[in-house]
């Protein structure tokens, strides 16, 4: 940047006296194709000077004229204009989150990982963690974890290395998940789960009663998949867990 300042402040300026001059000769030539093209940007600045004189002194009309074919083409337009949410890009990367029944052995869980891949070629390097988080891994135990649960990250490469997209690869997993009877709950998420990926919709519902608020969430699921506009709909709430509370009896205790 100094390099450039320093040419534009000294080199550029004396090479321009040098060859440049205030009366140029021009010749029959340079006459025929550039007078007449200088004549018609002279018309042209001509009269929009015309229109800018008149637009100054009738501001109210410009004013007023611009709203009205405003609301005439909104009027003719938005009708028939589609819409949708972030367009969605075709990702390089799949995130897939699976939780199989409680109790489930890593054993168990860690064959079904690897089953998972078999229908996607595209799949350049499949990562996958399942089990539970010990105290020493702080990242791990912020997130959901469980030898029940699995969480996978998916790189299908470039969308010039495969002919199918990200969104096409994504409904095949998905697929393959209703398949299998002991999937309790899985999602596909579009690249990482970020910005770019499916477009979304979040829907909140509160209530007074655990048991309402559940069959709604639950009904509610079932007519958005029934629509056909959802390729998944997750539910946040995770089933109960049942649990024992037991009472010691300190005095029998204390004997």
């Amino acid at each position: 940047m100094i390099i450039s300042t320093t040419a534009a402040l000294t080199l550029v300026p004396m090479l321009c006296s040098r060859m440049l001059s205030n009366k140029p000769k021009t010749g029959r030539l340079h006459r025929a194709i550039f007078d007449p093209v200088e004549k018609f940007l002279g018309w042209i600045s001509d009269g929009y000077a015309v229109i800018i004189r008149w637009a100054v002194t009738h501001r109210k009309t410009v004013i007023f004229s611009a709203l009205g074919i405003l609301l005439v083409t909104m009027v003719i337009t938005l009708p028939g204009m589609k819409t949708e949410f972030f367009p969605t890009q075709d990702s390089d990367r799949l995130t897939v989150s699976i939780e199989l029944p409680a109790g489930t052995e890593q054993s168990v869980t860690a064959a079904f990982a690897a089953r998972i891949a078999e229908d996607v070629p595209e799949i350049q390097i499949l990562q996958y963690s399942y089990g539970q988080a010990d105290s020493d891994n702080a990242l791990a135990s912020i997130r959901e974890n469980g030898s029940n649960i699995i969480s996978m990250n998916l790189a299908i490469g470039s969308k010039g290395t495969r002919t199918r997209t990200s969104s096409e690869l994504a409904e095949i997993i998905r697929a393959d998940l209703l398949m299998y009877p002991e999937v309790k709950k899985g999602s596909v998420s579009e690249g990482g789960g970020g910005m770019g990926g499916a477009s979304s919709v979040k829907l909140e519902i509160y209530g007074y009663d655990f048991d309402q608020t559940k069959d709604a969430a639950d009904l509610i699921r079932e007519r958005m998949l029934e629509t056909g506009l959802f390729s998944e709909v997750e539910l946040s709430r995770d089933e109960y867990t049942p649990e024992y509370q037991v009472d010691f009896d300190r005095t029998k205790l204390a004997l």
